[in-house]
Parts: C-alpha cells; structure tokens; sequence
C-alpha cells in the first residue's frame, strides 16, 4: 500500500471507511494511519520516525487491544484514542526519550492527552529534564536519570489489557 493523499476528513469518510475494513495487514493499517497522522500532526514528528513508529503501534498493538477506541472509526479520533490525541495537541518537539515516557503514561493514567493544557504538553517541562521529574512524582519512573540508579520493575505494572502497547512502546521508542 502507497502514502495515502487524501485530506483529515476523508480518512472518517464512508470511501476512508470502506479502505480501512478492506485493509488486512498490520504493514497496510500502518500506512492508512500514518497517511492520516500526517494530515494534522506537527511535521517535526516525522524526525527519528517517530509519526510512523507510532502509527505502527496504534496499528499492530492497539488496534489488537480489544479497548474501546481500539477500531474503526474510534482508532482514528482523538477524542476517543489519546495516542491520536496527542499528535493533535502536540505543538513541541520531543525527543524519543520524551515520546517513551509519554506514551507510557498514557499506559498508566498519568497523562491527559485529551487535555490541552496536560503537563506533556507543557514545553517548559521538556527543556531540561521536568519530565523525568514529573513522571517520578507519580511513582512510575520509566528511564533512569543517571548511571547509578536502576529502573524499578514496578512501575511497569499496569491493566493487563495494555501489556501489549507497552511492551510496543518499549520496543518502539525505548533504549537501544
């Protein structure tokens, strides 16, 4: 499947609706929901693959979760799946670190991508290192600050309907 050209409100549409039932693979839902995302998101996301990577886990592992924004036509609105919410929101740039620990906190509930005015969206909190802070002040410190400290396994434990997105987002956006 080729990038789709096609305007935000097509991809909702009854013809953007009937190319998504007909779509069979993880590698074709990718395309349709990247082609999507790069309608409206910030162009900056296309750095580092970040825009693709995560149209891949919304496609794969997301689309597989059984929640509720999890298909058609909920997958692809952002008042519905925080994961298109925050491309829709988001104005900063983000480091792939940054892009981890968001994600994850979308995982854990500590983050309100619906929310505009959501601390991952606040560009202050991402000049230095806020973020590490703010997602230690909730108990789930997903990277480590420095070489001498480790990362807790339990802040990794979330609802079991997410295991797969975060074992995704781990793969996707964590260290290599």
């Amino acid at each position: 499947m080729e990038l789709l050209k096609k305007d935000k409100e097509w991809f909702r549409s009854e013809d953007g609706s009937k190319r998504f039932a007909a779509l069979n693979s993880v590698g074709d839902r990718a395309i349709f929901i990247y082609s999507y995302l790069k309608t409206f998101a910030n162009e900056a996301f296309d750095k580092d693959n970040t825009l693709f990577k995560s149209a891949f886990l919304i496609a794969d592992s997301v689309f597989s979760s059984g929640l509720e924004y999890s298909q058609y036509p909920k997958i692809l609105d952002e008042k519905c799946n925080p994961f298109i919410a925050f491309f829709s929101n988001a104005k900063n740039n983000y480091t792939k670190e940054q892009i981890y620990c968001i994600f994850l906190s979308f995982v854990h509930g500590i983050a309100e991508p619906f929310k505009s005015n959501d601390w991952i969206y606040n560009s202050s909190l991402f000049k230095d290192d806020g973020y590490i802070h703010k997602v230690d002040e909730t108990g789930h410190m997903f990277i480590v600050p420095n070489e001498d400290m480790f990362v807790d396994a339990n802040a990794y434990k979330c609802d079991e309907k997410y295991n797969m997105i975060q074992l995704e987002i781990i793969w996707l956006f964590g260290e290599n």
